[in-house]
């Protein structure tokens, strides 16, 4: 993915070379652009504009609503809060980066930030898989042991988030 002067692209088992994206102007982008590409983009930008607001919106409800710090419902809240930033993690760096790859064609950012992009592109899936195993680790206590979650619970998932983190 570092910066080249000539990029080939396979379509339709052929390869095309194509110049660099500098080269071409605004209105030969869409030329250059396969269909699945376009409807690719199109459907990021729109999970980006619905997921997003929704998904702080819910976030935000959850920092107002309150609960006793001690209750099984607190626990549930906690690893939710946690599974909603990985979402918004997901919206904002692979959906928005995403789409930038495609629409440029190459990548013009550098080799440093090529690699920062494979890092935070991947970091949210990782931190999401995590937190559904947090989730089902502190169910599986919940059912082997319902008298110790009463008060366990809480450090409990505290080391869960930590460790998921």
């Amino acid at each position: 993915m570092s910066l080249i002067n000539q990029q080939q692209i396979q379509q339709n088992h052929q390869i095309m070379v194509m110049p660099p994206a500098d080269s071409i102007d605004e209105s030969e982008l869409w030329s250059v652009h396969s269909m699945s590409e376009l409807v690719e983009m199109l459907y990021q930008m729109c999970f980006f504009a619905v997921g997003a607001p929704l998904n702080a919106i819910s976030l935000k409800n959850f920092y107002k609503k309150r609960t006793k710090a001690h209750s099984g419902e607190m626990r549930l809240i906690r690893l939710s809060r946690q599974l909603l930033i990985a979402h918004l993690m997901v919206l904002c760096i692979y959906c928005l980066w995403r789409t930038y790859w495609i629409w440029n064609i190459h990548w013009t950012l550098g080799n440093t930030m090529c690699k920062a992009y494979s890092f935070l592109s991947t970091l949210p899936f990782h931190l999401w898989s995590n937190m559904v195993a947090a989730i089902a680790i502190d169910m599986l206590f919940c059912i082997r042991m319902p008298l110790g979650s009463v008060t366990n619970g809480n450090k409990r998932v505290t080391w869960l988030i930590a460790i998921a983190w």
